[in-house]
This record gives structure tokens, sequence and C-alpha cells, in this order.
């Protein structure tokens, strides 16, 4: 009997040891450094730069179809001069007007050139 008390405890032993490096190794697959989670956070991470890289490009496109039309085109040009520098023709009359909100407020600040701000032409005589 003593035989199989020894037996019946070293395989018990040998199991409780191979179930522990079964768990082990278990747990490092899915929390460890490279783990499942570990991928699966990075998976996002990767997501959300391609989406942010993807709206930076089409920006980028924007900006230089800007650059390219204020670098050729005339009708660009005079727009861009008469909305940001408040520029007009000869016999023009520039009529600025400020935001309704700020007179609520009493704020006496003008409002930037490209906010409300239409320029309204006089017919020349």
């Amino acid at each position: 009997m003593t035989t199989f008390g020894r037996n019946r405890r070293a395989y018990f032993g040998m199991l409780g040891a191979a179930l522990s490096i079964v768990a082990a190794l278990g747990y490092h697959v899915i929390c460890g450094d490279h783990g499942f989670l570990a991928l699966r956070r990075e998976k996002q991470q990767f997501q959300t730069l391609q989406n942010e890289a993807a709206q930076l490009q089409q920006a980028n496109e924007r900006l230089q179809n800007q650059i390219t039309a204020l670098k050729s085109d005339p009708k660009t040009i005079e727009k861009r001069a008469r909305e940001d520098s408040l520029m007009a023709k000869p016999g023009e009359i520039i009529i600025r007007y400020s935001d309704p909100a700020s007179k609520a407020t009493g704020s006496n600040t003008v409002p930037s050139p490209g906010a409300s701000q239409p320029a309204a032409s006089q017919p020349s005589k």
C-alpha cells in the first residue's frame, strides 16, 4: 500500500505541476505583454492612427488645392482679398456690422474679417 500511496501522491503532484504550467502559459497568452489583449489594443490604436492619417491627408489635399488656386486663379485671389483684407474695388463701399450677440453682452470687440461681414457694392454712375 505504500507504493500505491507514493505513486498516487506523485501522480497528483505531477498533475498539479502540469496544470500550474498550463494556467501560467494561458495567462501569458491572454494577458501577457504580447498576448491577445495587447494585440487587440494595438489593433485599435493602429486603426485610430490610420483614420487620423487619412483625415490629415484630406486636409493636406484641401490646403494644396487652396495654395494652387491662390497662385493661379484671379477670382480666388480677389475673393480672399475682399474677405480677409476688406479690400474693395473703386466706387464700392464696405459695410461692416457687428455680431448681434456681442451687442447683447456689451462687448466692443470687432469680429474677425472673415466672420459675417459681407461687402455691399454701390453701382457706379
